[in-house]
């Protein structure tokens, strides 16, 4: 089995991780963070952290790596993460609508969502909500 890497706490951050620990304002998540630090640094094992906050073994290893990284810093806050996906551009929602009011399919009478998704490329909901926003229906 793999051995953690050690940590080796300044008396400043191990200063500032007891007084994370101990503050009533600090979110659970950083509070959480901080006693995985303060037990890495005795010694501790991911394995033992874990059982001992009731949490998982990766989730110590991934604070204890990033503690390593970034510092204290890297601890009190989130990593940042990917946006949403992407808007459908102006020119796909005009051809929904295009298609939608002024042309029938190739097959069947009236198009519905999967239809024109497959169409254009995008898929059924996105279909569903220009329909809904714009007030129109295929009939």
């Amino acid at each position: 089995m793999r051995q953690a890497k050690g940590i080796t706490l300044t008396p400043q951050e191990k200063l500032r991780l007891q007084w994370l620990v101990g503050c009533d304002s600090v979110a659970f998540k950083v509070v959480e963070r901080a006693k995985m630090l303060l037990l890495a640094e005795a010694g501790f094992s991911n394995k033992e952290i874990a059982e001992q906050l009731s949490t998982t073994r990766q989730k110590v290893a991934r604070w204890r790596q990033r503690f390593l990284d970034q510092g204290l810093e890297g601890i009190e806050k989130d990593a940042s993460r990917p946006g949403g996906k992407e808007k459908l551009d102006d020119r796909t929602i005009e051809k929904i609508i295009d298609l939608t009011l002024h042309h029938q399919p190739s097959v069947g009478k009236y198009w519905t969502q999967q239809s024109l998704a497959r169409v254009c490329g995008i898929s059924r909901s996105s279909v569903g909500r220009i329909w809904k926003n714009h007030k129109i229906s295929p009939k």
